[in-house]
């Protein structure tokens, strides 16, 4: 009993140990070969995994292998490199991805909003508000314009994303939704109440959602002032 007992203190200290260690090296042990390995296995999950571990890391040669994965086709690349790109530099970024908005690729748009509102820098919301009622652009680009303006989180993006929900595109009508409820602030039930008759049965649950949220928000707020 006693041997196992030691055993399972010792185990415990371990998984202790490691747990520790872990948090002391968030954002540093990584190195440009783990990077490139991380990368060449495709893993989304390796990938980020090093790529917050170089949150960091000082390497010039790193930023031409992250890059491009700000086109990755899958949506959480885009973010996390978005993210460490960002900490090695946001206005040259912003101005590259600002400039996407301006040109009729819907992919390179979709792309470059969804780096805009992992920036959150509130010049970006005159472009994407701009470009997210713009027909050249597909729904599914629009739709990533919606939610980069929510993510920024300021109030000034309300007015584009009210004039999104009038899209007649379903899935922009809902990323604009989705997007009101992140503003800082929002508690106006209004613009959402609009679409409980939406033909979308999608937005109309969105819609509802957000009518409670808002709500939700109005009690607790009045709660705070009691």
């Amino acid at each position: 009993m006693r041997t196992l007992t030691m055993k399972t203190t010792v185990s415990f200290a371990f998984v202790t140990l490691v747990g520790l260690a872990g948090v002391a090296h968030a954002g540093r042990g990584s190195s440009p070969g783990a990077i490139t390995r991380a990368i060449n296995s495709g893993s989304v999950d390796a990938i980020t995994a090093e790529l917050e571990r170089a949150e960091h890391l000082v390497c010039g040669s790193c930023i031409k292998m992250v890059r491009p994965l700000l086109d990755h086709d899958d949506g959480r690349l885009r973010q996390v490199a978005a993210w460490w790109m960002a900490r090695r530099g946001r206005s040259e970024l912003f101005v590259e991805m600002a400039t996407r908005l301006g040109q009729p690729d819907s992919r390179l748009a979709r792309n470059a909003a969804d780096v805009l509102g992992e920036l959150r820098m509130t010049k970006a919301i005159a472009p994407l508000s701009a470009a997210v009622m713009n027909p050249a652009f597909d729904a599914d680009a629009r739709a990533a314009m919606a939610r980069a303006l929510g993510r920024i989180g300021d109030r000034t993006a309300l007015p584009a994303l009210e004039k999104a929900l009038g899209s007649n595109d379903a899935p922009v009508r809902l990323a604009a939704l989705e997007g009101l409820r992140d503003v800082d602030g929002f508690d106006d039930p209004s613009p959402a109440a609009a679409r409980l008759d939406d033909r979308d049965e999608l937005v109309r649950a969105e819609a509802i959602y957000t009518i409670g949220y808002t709500r939700s928000r109005a009690l607790k707020s009045g709660s705070a002032d009691d």
